[in-house]
């Protein structure tokens, strides 16, 4: 395995990716039907939070470019990403 170092500012952007995506899932569970049935107000905090989590996505992903171990280590980078985010124990992050 290649010698990978995360530096609290990924693992950080890594947390927020993933509070975002599951405050999109929540917000799903939450309102309990069918998007096709949301009400106008419903379906506008689903917009805003799927926005919030696209720009997290995006910003994690444009700090792993610029960081430049990825390249050739994907898995294993991802791997470390994920235990400098949630410690040795991230099974089911």
């Amino acid at each position: 395995m290649a010698d990978i170092t995360i530096s609290d500012a990924l693992a950080e952007l890594q947390r927020a990716s993933d509070a975002a995506r599951e405050a999109v899932g929540a917000h799903h569970r939450a309102v309990g039907t069918p998007v096709l049935e949301w009400s106008d107000e419903e379906r506008a905090e689903g917009d805003r939070l799927q926005v919030v989590r696209k720009e997290a996505a995006a910003a994690l992903q444009a700090a792993i470019e610029a960081d430049g171990q990825e390249v050739g280590n994907s898995y294993d980078f991802r791997r470390a990403l994920r235990k400098a985010a949630y410690g040795q124990d991230y099974a089911g992050q």
